[in-house]
């Protein structure tokens, strides 16, 4: 009889491990998944500041008319500078672009005179914003004081009758431009103005790639048969230094950058049916590829008298903090995500 008590007992323990194990990962109101599915490390986020909606300096994305009207865009660009811990935000109704440091302390406010679709930072912090359209493409370079001291203007026919392009990355003393066509890339001098020929990529669609300035290296994310995806990291010549695939799962997926250990940070994006929202998901692979962490994003916002839409901003820094921007009702949030230690 004790015997069959004894047998009984092992196998309700077993199968409560069981269970236990089996139980699906839950997600924490601060954002990161544990369990046996997501096993790794954790990061948390400050809310470091709120930018209020307004035209003037510190202020970002609202514009008053003279007949009590305004209008509402927001930012289009965050960039981190890791070496000068500055924030760079874009203000496309205003055309200026607002610093910040690490802690959300306003710095400086300076004017641009193209719309700042597109933005970008080298390595030794000059300032690039990109603006492409059916009359051209049009690139301006700033120092951290906001000083402009590079003027391009292309007429669309110089890339090959492509109307548009997009400013993709700064490597050393060139800028690299991509058309809408898959793999097209043109290099353009950043002293001169003068454009190399066009160059295509190899095999595949390119999702998303991303130049690291500090090293000669890229990741590519490639759509590989069956809707699954592949990252490939490659060096400055095109040759591959690792590849591997990311986790079941993944959606819209798109490169966020690397960090001094040479992990690769990768942005999902979902849609969310049930709430009608984009749930955002950062998956960081370490060097060999292998699942780092898992860390889900702030994915809440507000439809505000703003007349603001959901969207949400993000970029990654040397050290591998990653900064988010929030739109709500008080302004745009600057949220920093960092490793729990």
């Amino acid at each position: 009889m004790k015997k069959i008590i004894f047998l009984t007992g092992l196998v309700l323990l077993l199968g409560i491990v069981f269970v236990l194990y089996r139980a699906p990962s839950k997600t924490t109101e601060r954002g990161y998944e544990s369990g046996s599915q997501y096993i790794g490390e954790k990061y948390d986020y400050t809310d470091i500041v709120t930018v209020k909606w307004g035209s003037g300096s510190g202020e970002i994305g609202k514009k008053v008319h003279k007949d009590g009207s305004f209008t509402i865009g927001i930012p289009t660009n965050i960039e981190v500078d890791s070496e000068r811990q500055r924030i760079y935000l874009s203000d496309i109704v205003n055309n200026k672009i607002e610093v910040l440091n690490y802690s959300g302390k306003h710095l400086l406010s300076f004017p641009v005179d193209i719309v700042p679709d597109i933005m970008k930072l080298d390595a030794n912090g000059y300032i690039y914003i990109h603006i492409s359209d059916t009359s051209g493409t049009k690139i301006r370079r700033y120092n951290f004081s906001g000083k402009c001291i590079n003027r391009y203007n292309f007429a669309p026919e110089v890339f090959d009758k492509y109307e548009y392009t997009s400013l993709s990355e700064i490597k050393g003393s060139k800028m690299i431009l991509q058309s809408n066509i898959a793999g097209k890339r043109w290099d353009v001098d950043i002293e001169s103005g003068i454009i190399k020929s066009g160059i295509r990529g190899g095999d595949g669609y390119y999702v998303s790639y991303k130049d690291l300035n500090l090293r000669d290296r890229r990741a590519k994310i490639m759509e590989d048969l069956g809707d699954k995806y592949i990252v490939m990291i490659e060096d400055e010549r095109g040759g591959i230094l690792n590849k591997f695939p990311l986790i079941a799962g993944e959606h819209n997926p798109s490169v966020l950058g690397f960090d001094k250990n040479s992990s690769v940070y990768v942005l999902q994006q979902d849609i969310v049916p049930t709430l009608g929202q984009v749930r955002l998901i950062v998956t960081k692979y370490n060097k060999y590829g292998k699942l780092a962490a898992t860390i889900n994003l702030r994915s809440d916002y507000e439809r505000t008298g703003l007349g603001g839409t959901f969207h949400n901003l993000l970029d990654v820094n040397y050290e591998g903090l990653i900064f988010q921007m929030i739109n709500k009702d008080d302004g745009l949030h600057v949220l920093k995500w960092e490793l729990v230690k």
